[in-house]
């Protein structure tokens, strides 16, 4: 089955180097995820 999830992430050393990477956050709630991408693709049109 397949999932789909968001991930929120900090890259101290920058989004090249994973060595570092912090998750913040994880979800794999669909109303999330529809408000993220709502969201992201409000912001690119802005």
């Amino acid at each position: 089955m397949a999932v789909i999830e968001a991930v929120l992430s900090y890259y101290p050393k920058g989004i090249g180097d994973q060595s570092g990477q912090v998750i913040i956050g994880k979800t794999e709630n669909i109303k999330m995820l529809r408000l993220l991408r709502d969201h992201i693709i409000s912001e690119a049109m802005s």
